[in-house]
């Protein structure tokens, strides 16, 4: 049987969101005509299905159709960066530094807060160091996870699918992840574990797009679509369906 998380990737394979690829000024293009881009994405995430309709919207409005690929994290950054694809989905506005010919697109397509899950975990979590002694689960190639865990001996599996089961059979003490996936994550997959958000946000941020290298013309032409749809609240209320199941 199908889990969200298989729907997710299948849906992810090829994205033309509501027909917002094939919308460029109010008008329908030949979707032989239009151009097209292939993206890395993480799997199993749910915040890519949000990233996902935002950028097939914002490069509809270009001219262009997304088709995005869903792997483990790590694996995306690196496919993307060695020109496997034409850039990555979404990720943290410092990951140039890692991958040098991947370049961000400056205006961010949403901003997010980490916070631990947990199902037993009663201590009063301030921060990364109040997570010392527990067992930490972490989606590889979370940068700011593994960052905030240096030290801390996290167990590091390929997807947030594994983490929540992992926690879910007491292998796990806690799961870091972006709140709002870790909310649905257990809705969907969990509903009866007693999975829940536990302390303190341990970190907040700003997910950018990143472009291939060869792709360097169009950074500027996303980023003003990008500004000009959240001045407009188009990505707002994308954000509003998103939570709401819509």
């Amino acid at each position: 049987m199908k889990t969200p998380f298989s729907r997710v990737s299948i849906w992810l394979l090829s994205l033309m969101f509501l027909g917002l690829a094939a919308q460029i000024d109010g008008h329908e293009q030949d979707p032989e005509a239009r151009p097209k881009l292939l993206f890395a994405s993480i799997d199993a995430e749910p915040s890519s299905i949000l990233l996902g309709r935002i950028l097939s919207a914002a490069y509809g409005y270009l001219g262009y159709e997304l088709t995005i690929i869903s792997l483990p994290a790590r694996r995306a950054l690196m496919q993307a960066n060695d020109g496997g694809y034409d850039g990555d989905l979404a990720r943290m506005g410092n990951i140039g530094d890692q991958y040098p010919n991947l370049l961000a697109v400056p205006t961010p397509v949403i901003e997010f807060a980490a916070v631990a899950f947990t199902i037993g975990v009663t201590r009063d979590i301030e921060d990364w160091s109040s997570l010392s002694g527990l067992r930490i689960g972490i989606m590889r190639g979370m940068l700011f996870a593994e960052q905030g865990t240096l030290g801390l001996n996290p167990i590091e599996l390929d997807n947030m699918e594994s983490l929540f089961s992992a926690l879910a059979k007491d292998r796990l003490d806690v799961v870091i992840a972006i709140r709002e996936s870790g909310l649905l994550i257990s809705q969907w997959l969990l509903p009866d574990a007693g999975i829940h958000p536990v302390g303190e946000i341990l970190f907040q941020g700003s997910m950018h797009h990143f472009l291939h290298k060869s792709h360097a013309d169009l950074v500027p032409q996303i980023d003003a679509i990008l500004r000009q749809m959240t001045a407009r609240g188009e990505i707002e209320q994308m954000h509003q369906e998103y939570l709401h199941g819509r």
